[in-house]
């Protein structure tokens, strides 16, 4: 969701309806925000000038009339600027909250994130094709591999949201990037290749642990294997953090 600073008032909308179309309430301060947001774009200042003047003369309009549509066509512009500027801050403000709630986002996000990891990680556990499952009966676990391209790519669109509200922060020591993986390094042995369904089942397989932490809860997952890195313990190739 990439914008220039003049789209900002859109950029929030949209992360904002990130959270809202998954049921996650958003804090009340961002949605303070974005009513206040709502208003002040609301309060756009009335479009005034050479016409609006002629037609007042035409239907006679007094003179204090007149010199007050002169004075707002005169200033028209300049007001039109400070209100789509005013706009713009207040955006990039609400923006900063959302980044300011960034842990409470992330925790609500991860809420999302369980049941696909959970889906994922049962898939990951299944051989069989689906046709397989399907002729023997089992069709619950038809339907988890039937919908696991769909879970992955949610789940890869829940961490991308969470990077958005997570701008900055620090999520890994050294080489060691726990924000997707518990154990990332797991990972040095796998081909970056495939969809995005199949390298979440390859770094399940290889017992990585795919799961949805904060910044601070990937920085303490991370702590001990760096150590064990540092000391010689294991070795690491790629950072191996995030190839999904």
């Amino acid at each position: 969701m990439a914008y220039i600073r003049e789209g900002a008032p859109s950029y929030v909308r949209r992360l904002a309806n990130e959270f809202t179309t998954r049921g996650i309430t958003l804090p009340t301060e961002i949605r303070d925000a974005l009513h206040q947001l709502d208003t002040l774009e609301a309060n756009r200042p009335e479009q005034v000038g050479q016409v609006q003047l002629i037609d007042a003369y035409l239907n006679e309009a007094s003179n204090e009339e007149i010199d007050a549509l002169a004075v707002a066509a005169e200033t028209c512009q300049r007001r039109t600027d400070a209100h789509r500027e005013a706009c713009i801050k207040h955006a990039l403000r609400t923006e900063n909250l959302f980044t300011a709630h960034g842990t409470e986002l992330t925790r609500a996000l991860a809420t999302v994130a369980a049941p696909l990891i959970a889906n994922l990680t049962r898939c990951a556990e299944l051989y069989e094709d689906l046709a397989a499952l399907v002729r023997a009966g089992r069709h619950d676990d038809a339907a988890l591999i039937g919908q696991l391209d769909l879970d992955a790519a949610e789940l890869q669109a829940l961490y991308t949201v969470r990077g958005y509200v997570t701008t900055g922060a620090v999520w890994k020591v050294d080489w060691t990037d726990c924000s997707q993986w518990k154990d990332p390094h797991r990972l040095d042995v796998i081909e970056y290749r495939g969809t995005t369904a199949e390298r979440f089942l390859a770094g399940i397989r290889a017992g990585a642990g795919l799961w949805f932490p904060t910044p601070d809860e990937s920085v303490a997952q991370a702590k001990p294997i760096a150590a064990e890195i540092r000391t010689g313990g294991r070795t690491h190739g790629r950072s191996g953090a995030n190839f999904a």
